[in-house]
């Protein structure tokens, strides 16, 4: 018998032990996810599938691994992709901003000037397969402006509007 567990990229990174049951058995069923699995991957679990016809022993029970998103990250290959909402003027000044990861906390230096949509790449630091070969992350940039306007942000952008319209 085949079934496919959905897991997060956090609990595949990590590894993880999940508890899970099937529509029509009472029965619950533990699995332990090794760290690094890949999407596809299939774990075999003996004796846990169907009942034997003949009286014989179960069929074993494949699980097929799916890995879906979690939080704003997304699994590519081993390359994870995540977005990144910055002010305007971090995106013009630079500055460093940090970002949580599986395994802790990364700094991102972001250049002065970038625009949305730009990706910047953390070497070496992505989803590391069982193998023990590591992708990067891509973190796209998001430009935002604050979600509040009090009047001395508000003569700022008139000033900067200003600037850019008197060109």
């Amino acid at each position: 018998m085949e079934a496919t567990l959905k897991i997060n990229i956090k609990e595949a990174a990590l590894g993880v032990e999940k508890t899970f049951g099937f529509q029509g058995r009472s029965q619950q069923i533990a699995v332990k996810i090794p760290r690094g699995i890949e999407p596809g991957e299939k774990i075999r679990l003996k004796g846990k599938g169907e009942e034997s016809l003949s009286g014989g022993e179960p069929g074993d029970l494949i699980l097929i691994i799916e890995i879906e998103p979690f939080l704003n990250m997304t699994l590519h290959g081993l390359d994870i992709h995540t977005k990144l909402d910055i002010y305007p003027w971090d995106a013009y000044l630079g500055c460093k901003k940090t970002i949580k990861a599986f395994e802790g906390d990364l700094i991102v230096t972001i250049p002065p000037l970038i625009q949305t949509g730009k990706k910047i790449r953390l070497l070496n630091k992505g989803y590391k397969n069982r193998k023990g070969k590591q992708g990067h992350i891509f973190v796209e940039i998001n430009i935002m402006n604050p979600s509040h306007m009090d009047q001395t942000i508000k003569e700022h952008y008139e000033a900067l509007y200003d600037y850019y319209n008197s060109k």
